[in-house]
């Protein structure tokens, strides 16, 4: 083992208790460091082995577990999206540059997690100087409603979750946690919308415009409900990043397999075409990608 995994619990400014995992290189000291999160419906481990695999390349990896997942404290009350930004990724972010004082590092998300940490970036600007290069995987918050079919689907899904309470993750098979209707409404709401408002209808989309960082999102070709190519290509343009890119990863653009929104993030395939595409991005080995 070419790593070293080590918990640190933090506390968010609303007093519950978020587990933070350390992925670290043993052998050698490392000034590169990625902060990494989950979507819903998941928790560390499907960041875990993409952590393991850049800790092996000399890069020291931070995993939040946000509220109600994982290792993290089980929040008694619902919560949304403006939740988990403004403090569970503050508190993570506070931790990294206040108690480990680094100055900037790289960031990693899957899903739900991009949009968490989209929104705490535009709520809280003064930590934009903190953010290096910024990796989406299959991330996007109001363009999935692109098609008759795929507006029926998003009307079905909300009506089923709003019935029954929450969203059957683990029945679904999208992973071992379900998810509450009060943060699901949302991503629902801004996807049949089109709009992405806060709940003071603020505009995300202009502040997203305030964000500058280099920016790759990478998608699977099979992820046509939750990230489909539409509302991720909608998602990257609204960012103010000079030099952002849009990766579709199928076999019609010269990859192993039709990823899918998990696979992308967390399969054997991926761990041979698309971590190297991450680890190329962050390590700054140029940022025209092979593919």
């Amino acid at each position: 083992m070419m790593y070293h995994e080590n918990e640190i619990n933090i506390y968010s400014d609303d007093g519950v208790r978020l587990s933070l995992w350390k992925i670290e290189p043993i052998s050698t000291n490392s000034d590169t460091n990625v902060f990494l999160t989950h979507g819903a419906f998941s928790n560390k481990d499907i960041c875990f082995c993409i952590a393991k695999y850049l800790a092996e390349r000399n890069i020291t990896c931070w995993i939040l577990e946000w509220r109600s997942h994982g290792s993290s404290e089980n929040y008694a009350k619902s919560f949304d999206f403006e939740t988990i930004a403004l403090y569970d990724m503050k508190a993570a972010f506070d931790y990294l540059i206040h108690n480990v004082k680094l100055k900037s590092f790289h960031c990693v998300t899957h899903s739900a997690g991009g949009i968490f940490f989209n929104i705490f970036l535009c709520k809280m600007q003064n930590y934009k100087d903190n953010i290096n290069k910024i990796v989406f995987f299959s991330c996007q918050s109001y363009g999935a409603s692109y098609s008759i079919y795929s507006r029926l689907k998003l009307h079905i899904s909300n009506f089923v979750s709003y019935l029954i309470g929450y969203t059957p993750g683990r029945l679904l098979g999208l992973g071992p946690h379900n998810e509450d209707y009060c943060i699901m409404k949302q991503w629902f709401k801004w996807n049949l919308t089109g709009k992405f408002l806060d709940k003071k209808s603020n505009d995300y989309k202009h502040l997203m415009k305030g964000v500058k960082s280099e920016i790759l999102s990478i998608r699977g070709e099979n992820d046509t409900f939750i990230a489909p190519k539409q509302g991720c290509d909608r998602f990257l343009a609204d960012f103010g990043s000079k030099n952002k890119q849009l990766k579709s990863c199928g076999l019609s653009t010269g990859y192993l397999q039709n990823y899918n929104h998990s696979t992308i993030f967390l399969s054997l395939c991926a761990k041979k075409e698309i971590w190297p595409l991450v680890y190329e991005w962050l390590d700054c080995k140029g940022t025209s990608m092979s593919r």
